[in-house]
Formats: structure tokens, sequence, C-alpha cells
């Protein structure tokens, strides 16, 4: 059954396709993610979460790519988790510079006669 994807997962690779897991084997490896992530194997934990779909595990990953000063991967991160709290304030700063831009492109005389 294809069902439709949310208009925001088109800008973002979402990672593998959905694989069916009980809830058992599911459990298993989000322990394993999480067990990788705090030995500092967030690739390996990124994979097991992006397959598994845990929410606070990729939540995790956000976080840490927040810390690592890489604000896209963090934002990637916290809208796969459905953490709008942390995905809020990155799209609002985001916002904040492009109307920056566009208030400048309108006040500088320069870049209209260049247009």
């Amino acid at each position: 059954m294809n069902r439709p994807v949310p208009p925001i997962n088109r800008l973002i690779k979402t990672g593998p396709p959905e694989v069916v897991l009980s809830p058992e084997d599911k459990a298993r490896l989000n322990l394993k993610g999480n067990r990788l992530l705090n030995e500092g194997a967030v690739d390996q934990a990124k994979k097991i979460f992006l397959t598994t779909r845990y929410s606070d595990g990729l939540c995790r990953i956000g976080d840490y790519y927040k810390e690592k000063a890489d604000p896209a991967t963090a934002l990637k991160f916290y809208i796969l988790s459905g953490r709008k709290d942390k995905s809020e304030p990155f799209i609002q700063a985001a916002l904040q510079v492009i109307r920056t831009v566009l208030k400048e492109d309108e006040s500088n005389p320069a870049e209209k006669e260049n247009k």
C-alpha cells in the first residue's frame, strides 16, 4: 500500500524505506542504536534509528549534529523525529535570514540596476 508522503519529506532524504519489524526486533535494534550512539558510533546508530523510525533516537542524532554546528543535518533529524519544538527554531532562523537578504536587495539601488 502506497501512502502519500507529506510535503516536507519530499525535501528531506529520509533514508531506507520502512522495514516491518516485530516489536521485539525493533526494541532490540533501538537498544543497540542507543548503545552505539553512547559509544560515539553515530553513523551506525543513525542507520538503525532511520530503519526503526525511533523518534527519540532520531532526535538525539539531531542534537549531535546541532552540537557539531551542522544545522541543516540537525534540522533534518528533528523533522524526521517529529520534534517541532526542536525544528521550529531552525526554520524561524532560516526565515529571518531570507527576510533580511530580501530586504537588503530591495534597499540596494545597485542590485536593482543589475536586474
